[in-house]
């Protein structure tokens, strides 16, 4: 790491800045004094949708996209990357953005289903990629990263606490803008139960990946114990989240994940994380069980329902297999293909495809899909090959995880049709990929 001289760092200045600061390419106190804020942009932009339903509305999208944009331009403006920072993105971003401009040709010469959404589609598209961005920045600054992670996680469990607390209290519908349940399943603020599972699942996964790390970190005494304490407070308080939502199969492969986490490089199990792991699960799951039974119970009528809708929209692809429906266009264009009565009783409500291929096919046709496949591809296979070729950080074991959790969730659901959890989803992705092309510019600050 690259070390100031004494005599040009001020006096005064806090260990986290000069930590930060370490991280600049080139030391420059006011660079310093920027990024020291990043963090909480960061996590403001990221963790703030959860309190408002995910934005997933019209509204909401151009929210998401200013927030990203936000967070993208602090990032550069505290430290912008090199040329040869920027070159190494080209593989991904190039069949990234020949897609978004399938996307805006589909909205010109296309006939798409709703062309008054077409551009709050595309703003939220190009809010995607801000985040995409912003996560390959933050991975060249460790020390920054931690703290991001740190900050939405301490969001995160606010608003699944406070939703939590709302639904005991009995005040599910006390604000019609935050309906806490439903069902007797959990909402939380964002609205939807499986989407509110998939956070939880996150914020569980990114929370034992800090308590995998602390446990194996040198002891230094009570500290340890008391950082250990809180991040097993926050595992709990996302399982029970979890259970609450009873979304069958987040539950089941999100625990899948947790049991991955402990398995450290060396490939022996750390008992103690299994057995904290196996009570907090089961004493959690305890008010939870009658409600998680029905559900399961009702796991051949969820099979059904899901195989007449891809069936359905799988159908709609002969429509406009070249452009798609549109950005924002899958609803009024699902809306207008009902001429079956069995099909419009049971998915007449329904505004996403509930696949994540399907989804991306309808709004902007077969090539659309297929550049943006090769796009993950390749990102895809860079991190896999930088995983598979060296020990893993606590930290990237649980985003990993957090990212596999997530893209399973959107082969049967909404997850990833929601602008929060694109933001998410495609931060922490931008931070795997972009520890996979270049090392950090600090690695004193990696989290291991």
């Amino acid at each position: 790491m690259r070390s100031p001289s004494p005599d040009v760092i001020p006096k005064g200045r806090s260990a986290t800045a000069d930590q930060l600061a370490g991280s600049v390419s080139v030391w420059s106190p006011k660079a310093a004094d920027r990024m020291r804020a990043i963090p909480v942009v960061a996590a403001v932009a990221l963790g703030s949708g959860l309190f408002f339903r995910g934005f997933n509305d019209i509204a909401g999208q151009a929210v998401f996209t200013l927030l990203m944009a936000a967070l993208l331009g602090a990032a550069l403006w505290g430290d912008a990357p090199s040329e040869r920072g920027w070159r190494a993105t080209l593989p991904v971003l190039a069949p990234a953005l020949a897609a978004f401009g399938w996307l805006v040709l589909g909205s010109i010469a296309g006939t798409p289903a709703a062309p008054d959404l077409v551009p709050a589609g595309l703003l939220s598209w190009l809010g995607g990629l801000a985040a995409l961005l912003a996560g390959w920045w933050a991975a060249r600054h460790p020390p920054l990263l931690a703290r991001v992670i740190d900050l939405w996680l301490a969001l995160s469990v606010a608003h699944l606490a406070l939703g939590l607390v709302l639904v005991r209290t009995g005040a599910t519908d006390a604000f019609a803008f935050w309906p806490v349940a439903r069902g007797g399943r959990f909402l939380g603020l964002i609205g939807n139960a499986n989407v509110t599972a998939g956070i939880a699942g996150v914020t569980a996964l990114l929370a034992a990946a800090r308590v995998r790390q602390a446990i194996a970190a040198p002891r230094r005494g009570r500290r340890d114990t008391l950082v250990v304490a809180i991040w097993s407070m926050a595992v709990a308080i996302a399982l029970l989240a979890l259970l609450a939502t009873a979304s069958r199969f987040t539950l089941a492969v999100a625990l899948l994940l947790l049991a991955a986490l402990v398995a450290p490089a060396r490939r022996r199990i750390d008992w103690r994380l299994v057995a904290a792991g196996v009570a907090l699960t089961a004493l959690a799951a305890l008010p939870f069980a009658p409600l998680i039974r029905s559900r399961f119970g009702l796991l051949g009528d969820g099979i059904d329902t899901r195989w007449l809708m891809w069936r359905r929209y799988a159908g709609m692809i002969g429509d406009a297999p070249w452009f798609g429906h549109g950005a924002n266009g899958f609803p009024a264009a699902a809306a207008h293909s009902l001429t079956e009565v069995t099909a419009a009783r049971f998915t007449w409500m329904v505004n996403s495809a509930h696949d994540l291929p399907l989804q991306l096919i309808l709004s902007g046709g077969l090539p659309y899909a297929a550049l943006l496949a090769a796009a993950a591809g390749i990102a895809a296979w860079r991190v896999l090959r930088f995983v598979w070729r060296r020990p893993v950080t606590a930290q990237d074991a649980g985003m990993l995880c957090a990212c596999a959790l997530l893209l399973a969730l959107s082969m049967i659901d909404i997850v990833l049709d929601v602008p929060t959890t694109i933001g998410v989803a495609l931060f922490l992705a931008g931070a795997l990929w972009s520890r996979a092309i270049a090392p950090p510019l600090q690695q004193d600050g990696a989290i291991g």
